[in-house]
């Protein structure tokens, strides 16, 4: 279905093709300051589903999360008809108001406050897929005047209301959950894209050195091949890393390659990176440094490997600043998974060992919001029994 919006004169037009991904309403003190009311009604659409016909002009600005947002007006007559932002390429939003929003889908819409205790901007949302639902929406100035302003309380709930902390007119996804332990280098990855992409996202501390992930009850109800790290998106589960690291970026239009070619890389060097490096780090230095009695000819297998597989590494990032083109992708994101780990861990010191994988290290250490693997899983540790 087609939708025509257009600015306050007319002289700038926005189109839209199909259904919104997302209808809300959010009255952040940006949102406020932009439209001079208390509340902003906003839709979001994929891209490819929006058009613009008629001079615009751009007004940038940062966003909560550390990236950039981008308003589009006409400059003409002032009026923000579109706007869109780097934390999700793939979409945009629209002023609901600019279209017939009366003939939008019943779905959810959701409601921000910002006079918490906390200090913060509470959202809640409103369910309208029921008969009174827009009859609901336009009390809520009303029911806002009862006492919602403690977080916790239980009024919200018992109303069907949900709590974060974020402006909405910048949210497009529901928060992640990983399951994870602190020294796995496969959680690693996962929390490190997340945090990149600017994804909300809980912490899931498991017993993995208590064997939680070996008992009957983990396979039957978070992972049937008894492996971590799993994420959680709105109650699924999803497991194996390479393929939630290419779901995350494809969600996120980050870290992807530029092309064909650069895509048929990534999945060859992710491959190559779950058998070889990864598969063979992760047992050297679980054996090296987590259990008490390693036996040394397995260790010296696993590293003769190892040698051979970081010597490949070494040799293909000389003169060249990524794996895969000239900028990072999951293919890089999946290969340090296990190797920001401490050098007691490891064993390696690759400033000495393998000085093109240590520049390649600083170099993704670089990105914005980058953080150790220890500051980003945090909780109780496995015992370590080998101290360098």
């Amino acid at each position: 279905m087609e939708r025509i919006g257009q600015c306050h004169c007319g002289l700038l037009r926005v189109i839209t093709d199909g259904e919104p991904t997302r209808v809300y309403v959010c009255h952040c003190k940006s949102c406020q300051r932009r439209t001079g009311t208390a509340f902003h009604y906003g839709a979001t659409f994929l891209k490819e589903r929006v058009r613009l016909d008629g001079e615009r002009r751009i007004f940038e600005r940062g966003a909560h999360t550390g990236y950039r947002i981008r308003f589009h007006f006409c400059p003409n007559c002032g009026s923000t008809v579109y706007w869109e932002g780097d934390r999700n390429p793939r979409v945009c939003g629209v002023g609901l108001a600019r279209l017939k929003w009366e003939r939008f889908p019943r779905r959810a819409i959701l409601f921000s406050r910002s006079r918490c205790t906390t200090g913060s901007t509470c959202l809640l949302t409103w369910d309208t897929t029921n008969k009174t639902g827009l009859d609901n929406l336009r009390s809520l100035s009303d029911r806002s005047r009862s006492d919602f302003s403690h977080c916790r309380a239980s009024k919200p709930q018992e109303v069907g209301l949900r709590l974060t902390t974020k402006p909405l007119c910048e949210e497009n996804r529901m928060p992640y959950r990983l399951h994870y332990f602190p020294e796995s280098g496969n959680s690693y990855k996962l929390a490190l894209m997340l945090t990149l992409c600017g994804e909300q996202w809980e912490p899931v501390w498991t017993d993995f050195g208590g064997g939680a992930t070996r008992t009957p009850e983990w396979r039957a109800t978070i992972n049937e091949m008894g492996e971590i790290p799993v994420l959680e998106e709105d109650d699924v589960r999803l497991t194996q890393t390479a393929p939630i690291l290419l779901r995350l970026a494809e969600r996120s239009g980050r870290f992807l390659g530029a092309d064909e070619d650069e895509r048929f890389q990534i999945l060859r060097w992710l491959f190559w990176d779950n058998h070889k490096l990864t598969g063979y780090m992760a047992r050297y230095r679980y054996q090296r440094t987590f259990t008490s009695s390693p036996d040394p000819q397995v260790l010296g297998f696993f590293r003769n490997c190892l040698d051979d597989f970081l010597g490949i590494v070494e040799q293909h990032l000389q003169g060249r600043a990524f794996v895969v083109g000239d900028r990072p992708t999951v293919a890089d994101l999946s290969m340090v998974g296990y190797l920001f780990f401490p050098k007691e861990e490891t064993g390696y010191d690759f400033m000495e060992s393998h000085p093109a994988i240590r520049a390649w290290l600083d170099r993704v250490a670089a990105l914005p919001g980058w953080k150790h693997p220890y500051e980003l899983l945090p909780g109780k540790r496995l015992r370590r029994y080998r101290k360098a």
